[in-house]
């Protein structure tokens, strides 16, 4: 239909892009994620992008991960967000105070892209 959305360019999660994927929108949208394989806590951990974001315009930033074998919503402090990049500083259980220490999450970001 005219004037809809659709996918220019992507990228599948492997090993060679450490799993990591995204979805390039004609309109200059991008949404994209990945896997982290941290075996300690994520805090202090840096999160390269396979494609730049405006780093003023961020939509969303989020984590996923397990607790007790549940899969929950984080809420992330962050520290350094660039175009190409984001330092993980804190996290906590969505809806909660407390701290949680975080291995083997799932990332995600969504915004313009700049390339």
């Amino acid at each position: 239909p005219a004037g809809a959305d659709y996918v220019i360019a992507s990228q599948n999660p492997t090993a060679e892009n450490n799993y990591t994927w995204y979805r390039k929108y004609q309109s200059g949208w991008v949404e994209q994620g990945g896997r982290s394989k941290t075996t300690t806590n994520a805090s202090g951990d840096t999160i390269y992008f396979p494609v730049s974001v405006s780093a003023s315009s961020f939509v969303g930033f989020s984590i996923i991960g397990n607790w007790n074998d549940s899969p929950i919503i984080y809420h992330v402090r962050t520290l350094n967000q660039t175009a190409n990049s984001i330092t993980v500083v804190g996290i906590q259980h969505l809806g909660t105070s407390t701290s949680r220490q975080i291995v083997n999450f799932y990332w995600y970001v969504t915004g313009p892209a700049t390339e």
